[in-house]
């Protein structure tokens, strides 16, 4: 099984909960063959740096700029460049050939989503909400399943219009190394003298860098902390080199920690630990048993994040402006029974949630893959009574079914066409009214086009649900009017040139079969063209059709990947 995982340097966060995806899958399935992308640069490697180092500007410099473009973003919530990005994505899908798609980040899934209505696309795709907050952003149409980290995130999808059957309520993934029962085996014995064992007299506090950072007078916490005999404290500085030199110089009673891949367990023997309440971190805290002190939550997501962690009483969230931080957690310190409380609030939690295994909730099994790789036929411009009944004996030859995008003025010039069209099971969809391109029209001349469109395919008994604009000509106006109506577009991603005058049924064919590839979606004529331009398409197909049967494709009809 071939397994896609989408994700990006948005913090380091999205990228652990990847890892701990990806961990989970090989749990149950040590076969599984698993990819893992940062999206960004895939899509943009020239400026993903560039869009990292704003990312990360905005957020440490511009919190407040950062809540505002997040909660902007929440509410507009488009899909820029898709089809440019539709086509990148052809590549990866090539190269990876995955059964299921997963994303945790929200621009991820907007892209799969766009990408599964613009080419035939049936992998199911997974996404997985990093923090307990959830915006209009993280909502994509073609997510299978949603993976979140609580019923409040999943009431909040639900209120937001997503069916609740598509939520799993799993926590969010982490590794398994934070979790009780497989932690602890390789915690570091050699650390200084300030960090003493869980169970000993004195309680643990771990303080994470990142979150020493954000609280004002931390030299001042650090000198208290560093007196009182009563905890044993470590702090993690991580990366932050000048922080960890001089809190080593200054503090000779606190156990300082440069960067370490040993956080989980210096996590399990804390008794209480001051950091940030990123989603990523604050299950960590969760699954290691290990209650949270939190400080001055800023970012939109963490102050989400830390309305959970007060309400299910696994930590203690505090202003600095109104509390003394550091008699406050020698204090919380001291009073074990509450710390044991927030504990086994803990563990209720964990035991709480589903797997986040995708494979262990939802079986994706081979069973497309068995049927053959998908391809979708088209045509365009029709009917035409000098070519499309000869285009219909030859799919009904060899029992293959295609869509075809009628130009309305046609239909109501050959009804007979239409009703053998959809009479052989054939969907009907429409080319405009007067093949004429949106760009070249009003708002009301697009809304009166399409009216005139459903108008006459209906009069023949045809009620159209999909529509392909002449040239792939499409504006706003065209979307609000098709949206209206109920109607789908149906693009393509494979054309032959079939339309040319001076082109030969090889060259076509040719084309086609250089071209096509399991998802495409071909784009081929059965009206208009040059110098009787659709009897070369058929003369090519008749050539083309053997050879794509023998490779195994399918031949499916818009319905059938985009529903009725």
């Amino acid at each position: 099984m071939n397994i896609l995982i989408l994700t990006g340097k948005f913090g380091m966060g999205h990228v652990k909960c990847a890892e701990a995806i990806s961990e989970e899958i090989h749990a149950s399935n040590a076969d599984a063959s698993i990819t893992t992308v940062d999206v960004m640069d895939y899509l943009f490697p020239h400026f993903s740096k560039a869009i990292y180092k704003g990312f990360s500007l905005l957020v440490t410099r511009l919190p407040g700029m950062y809540n505002h473009l997040n909660h902007a973003a929440g509410k507009h919530a488009g899909v820029p460049m898709k089809r440019t990005i539709a086509s990148k994505l052809d590549k990866l899908m090539a190269q990876t050939e995955p059964d299921l798609i997963i994303s945790n980040l929200p621009v991820c899934s907007k892209y799969i989503s766009a990408y599964k209505e613009l080419r035939i696309c049936t992998q199911p795709l997974f996404t997985y909400i990093t923090d307990i907050t959830v915006h209009e952003e993280w909502i994509a149409d073609k997510t299978d399943l949603y993976f979140v980290g609580d019923e409040t995130t999943k009431n909040a999808l639900v209120s937001k219009g997503v069916p609740a059957e598509k939520i799993i309520v799993s926590g969010i993934p982490v590794s398994r190394v934070f979790k009780s029962e497989t932690c602890n085996a390789d915690y570091p014995q050699n650390h200084g003298s300030g960090a003493e064992k869980k169970g000993s007299e004195k309680v643990q506090l771990l303080i994470m860098g990142g979150g020493l950072g954000l609280i004002p007078g931390g030299d001042r916490l650090l000198k208290i902390l560093n007196n009182e005999d009563k905890l044993g404290v470590t702090l993690i500085a991580g990366k932050n080199h000048r922080l960890e030199k001089r809190a080593r110089r200054k503090y000779e009673n606190i156990d300082v920690i440069g960067y370490t891949d040993k956080v989980a367990d210096y996590m399990a023997k804390a008794d209480l630990i001051i950091t940030k309440p990123g989603g990523i971190t604050t299950f960590e805290a969760i699954a290691s048993r290990t209650p949270m002190y939190i400080v001055d939550p800023f970012l939109e997501q963490e102050m989400g994040n830390a309305r959970f962690i007060e309400s299910k009483n696994i930590g203690r969230v505090v202003n600095s402006n109104e509390t003394d931080i550091a008699a406050d957690l020698i204090k919380i310190a001291g009073n074990r029974i509450l710390l044991e409380t927030m504990k086994d609030n803990m563990k209720k939690l964990s035991a709480s949630l589903a797997s986040p295994d995708p494979l262990r909730i939802l079986s994706v099994n081979s069973s497309a893959e068995k049927k053959g790789p998908a391809i979708m036929l088209t045509f365009d411009d029709g009917p035409d009574p000098s070519y499309t009944g000869q285009l219909l004996d030859l799919l009904d030859a060899h029992g293959i079914k295609a869509a075809f995008f009628t130009v309305g003025s046609f239909a109501s010039a050959n009804p007979e066409l239409i009703q053998r069209i959809a009479a052989s099971g054939h969907t009907v969809g429409i080319h405009s009214y007067s093949h004429r391109s949106a760009y070249l029209m009003s708002a009301a001349q697009v809304s009166s086009d399409l009216n005139q469109s459903v108008t006459a395919l209906q009069r023949l008994g045809i009620n159209p649900r999909f529509y392909r604009p002449p040239w792939g000509h499409t504006t706003q106006a065209l979307v609000n009017s098709a949206k209206s109506r109920c109607l789908m577009p149906v693009y393509w991603n494979v054309m032959a040139q079939d339309w040319q005058g001076n082109i030969s049924a090889d060259e076509i064919a040719s084309r086609l079969l250089k071209r096509t590839s399991p998802g495409s979606i071909i784009c081929l004529h059965d009206g208009r063209g040059r110098n009787c331009a659709p009897l070369r398409t058929i003369a090519a197909l008749e050539k083309v059709l053997p050879v794509w049967i023998d490779k195994g494709y399918r031949f499916v009809r818009p319905e059938e990947v985009y529903g009725q």
